[in-house]
């Protein structure tokens, strides 16, 4: 090795422990023979692929410190195009190295060389995505088939995780709760045996601990198309019909209470409300501090849209305590988004609201509805306890599309609402994801994610496992 390629391999090593904020590609025109270009792609949280273009075919020489130790490549192989694998690196750091053309080490400026690259974050492990992601359940594609492959989105990394587990007994207008690490799959629409949907009395649960599924004791009747919400330790059903005629089969006044039990069947309770209860199928809403809001939907003996809004007050089993403001338009099929925020969240101090999005104005009295005029309505409810402008129904800026039936959820690390599928008109589905950023939820658009839906559909069901 003669002088100058020392004296050159020496102030390398100076340079990675002084520059730290070097340009990712950089071109060179100080040479007859330089580098055109460098690049670093395929970057893991371990590993990058470095590429540089030399002027004419020549040697390449890449040289780098990799916690400490000193990494040098040649290759004497004379190409325009070189690279080379930097491996074995720590998550979320930055890596310099040097690369050069030729070996005429004399005519080298080595500032002209130094580049640098970060690594990615450490992938998550399945319980952090378990955890952060939303995870969709059930509903039907395009050609009314009932799904049963449960996805996961991670919003952190805009990621989906396919196929997590599969339903055993897929269905459609379900209510489907998060509660102590488990996801509880009640009544619906199923297939029976002929074919046919039928609404169901079935109840099962998915153990993210265990990734398995189990049965458990089914509910006092069959029921579809219900509110439903978590206060305390039970779950409580609203509305809804017994069978997939909301004709002759809805229920009145009647609250169903599921308590889970651990590793038991869990317990089921019939409430009859103090005060009336209107009639209604595909109802949506949120349980806060005690209370289920509950609104829209259709009329059980004509199948009209309704714009009403009310709250069963679970402590007094009653209607009559609360006034609320009602919706701006008559929508069934909505999409109703509960926003949370607890004092461990980023953004605590946001009010707590529930998202209207979406829905459908068309009178009918089949479920699944044979036809439909969505909506991109999308309204914010602040309950009655909230801190700031209580029970106040707001008109936020409209969907870019019409939907029906869609699902949303909330990311409270990213502050984000998300909304997935639904159907834009019958037999059309929306494979698109919007989210809507939650700092001002009145005055922010609603954007649409590049990524599609692996697996569009609607009817289905949004959930995550963090509020409960």
């Amino acid at each position: 090795m003669n002088f100058s390629f020392l004296r050159f391999f020496l102030t390398i090593i100076f340079l990675f422990f002084s520059c730290t904020n070097n340009p990712l590609t950089t071109s060179f025109n100080q040479y007859s023979l330089k580098v055109n270009s460098v690049i670093v792609t395929n970057i893991t949280s371990q590993s990058g692929t470095v590429y540089w273009e030399c002027s004419s075919e020549t040697e390449g020489s890449l040289y780098s410190n990799i916690e400490g130790k000193l990494i040098s490549f040649y290759t004497p192989i004379k190409s325009k195009l070189h690279s080379y694998s930097l491996t074995s690196l720590k998550p979320s750091n930055t890596y310099s190295f040097a690369v050069f053309c030729g070996n005429d080490y004399e005519n080298l400026n080595i500032l002209n060389f130094l580049s640098s690259f970060r690594t990615l974050n450490q992938e998550p492990s399945l319980s952090e995505i378990y955890q952060r992601g939303i995870w969709i359940f059930g509903g039907m594609n395009s050609q009314d088939k009932l799904i049963s492959d449960v996805d996961i989105y991670d919003p952190i990394e805009n990621k989906w995780y396919l196929k997590v587990t599969t339903m055993p007994n897929p269905r459609i207008h379900a209510g489907i709760v998060a509660f102590n690490s488990k996801i509880y799959v009640i009544g619906g629409l199923i297939e029976n045996t002929v074919n046919q949907l039928a609404a169901t009395s079935l109840v099962e649960v998915f153990d993210i601990n265990t990734n398995s599924w189990s049965t458990l004791s089914n509910m006092p009747t069959s029921l579809q198309g219900f509110s439903y919400g978590i206060s305390g330790e039970g779950i409580y059903l609203l509305g809804g019909a017994t069978t997939s005629n909301m004709l002759t089969s809805t229920l009145s006044n009647t609250i169903y209470r599921f308590i889970p039990q651990g590793s038991g069947l869990g317990i089921w309770n019939t409430l009859i409300s103090s005060s009336a209860i209107s009639q209604k199928v595909d109802t949506v809403g949120c349980a806060f501090n005690g209370v289920l809001y509950f609104g829209l939907g259709r009329s059980a003996s004509s199948g009209l849209a309704q714009s009403s809004h009310d709250a069963y007050v679970i402590s007094s089993n009653s209607t009559s305590g609360i006034t609320e403001s009602s919706f701006n338009s008559g929508r069934h099929g909505a999409a109703s988004i509960c926003y949370t925020p607890k004092t461990s969240d980023p953004f605590p101090s946001d009010s707590k609201a529930i998202l209207y999005i979406g829905g459908s104005s068309l009178q009918d009295t089949t479920q699944p509805v044979t036809a439909i005029n969505s909506s991109n309505t999308y309204e914010y409810y602040l309950p009655n306890d909230s801190s700031i402008n209580p029970n106040t129904m707001s008109v936020g800026l409209p969907l870019p599309v019409n939907l029906y039936m869609a699902a949303g959820e909330i990311s409270y690390l990213k502050r984000n609402a998300y909304l997935f599928g639904g159907l834009v008109n019958r037999g059309l589905l929306n494979t698109s994801v919007y989210y809507m950023d939650l700092a001002n939820p009145l005055g922010n658009s609603w954007i649409e994610l590049t990524d599609k839906m692996p697996t569009p559909r609607y009817g289905h069901k949004a959930v995550i496992l963090s509020r409960n």
